[in-house]
């Protein structure tokens, strides 16, 4: 604690992402991330062709299992 100083501003490492976008912003609120603020790309594409009910609930009931597990780390 006794090596943090106030600083009056602050830079973000950031390009503006459009044109309407303020330049300054004055008495702005301010939070403290401790995550990436990049959104996260799906690494490859997919096309599901499903044809029958059996085959959607296979696909819901996997896709809860995966989302179960990953939500864990």
């Amino acid at each position: 604690m006794s090596d943090t100083s106030l600083i009056n501003g602050i830079v973000l490492d950031k390009e503006v992402v459009h044109s309407g976008m303020p330049k300054r912003i004055e008495k702005a609120k301010i939070a403290l991330l401790d995550a990436s603020l990049e959104i996260e790309k799906t690494e490859y594409d997919a096309k599901l062709n499903i044809e029958t009910p059996d085959q959607i609930e296979a696909f819901l009931s996997k896709k809860k299992k995966c989302l179960k597990t990953w939500r864990k780390k």
